[in-house]
């Protein structure tokens, strides 16, 4: 994640392959690198360009990332606590840094735009209005989490 224009070590690959701990790990760090820490455009794209190559190498990520983005945008810390321990919803200054770095995956087929439609975004639209029943948690956060979709 510092080095991001660094060559993809085989061994790294290997690590994900071998435990879904550190897939979890990888995403965890990733997403709040880009939602936390203030870059530019060019890390922000080195960044994402290597998560990609990765995803590429280890399948199983895919579907790690859209968990993830689920996760924040559906306001649910069932899953991933450690994201959202990090991550203030309610604040909006990251959003535009996330739907960068979400783009260039979609882009580089990460996943597709249909997944991230039907998994991510119909869900956090959804959720907030779905019979009232907001699973514990407020409506502030689940109204951030369907802006943050959009």
């Amino acid at each position: 994640i510092q080095m991001p224009r660094k060559k993809v070590d085989p061994l790294i690959v290997r690590y994900l392959h071998e435990k879904p701990d550190h897939q979890y790990t990888l995403v965890c760090c990733v997403l709040s690198e880009v939602i936390n820490e203030p870059m530019d455009t060019d890390r922000l794209n080195d960044l994402a360009i290597l998560c990609c190559e990765l995803t590429a190498q280890c399948s199983t990520l895919s579907q790690e990332w859209l968990g993830a983005l689920n996760s924040l945008c559906c306001a649910d810390k069932q899953i991933y606590t450690c994201l959202h321990d990090r991550v203030n919803l309610t604040d909006s200054a990251f959003h535009a840094p996330l739907g960068i770095f979400v783009c260039i995956l979609i882009a580089r087929q990460c996943f597709s735009l249909q997944s991230i439609v039907y998994s991510v975004i119909t869900r956090a639209l959804v959720k907030p209005w779905n019979n009232g029943d907001n699973e514990g948690y407020s409506v502030a956060e689940s109204e951030a989490g369907a802006r943050l979709a959009l």
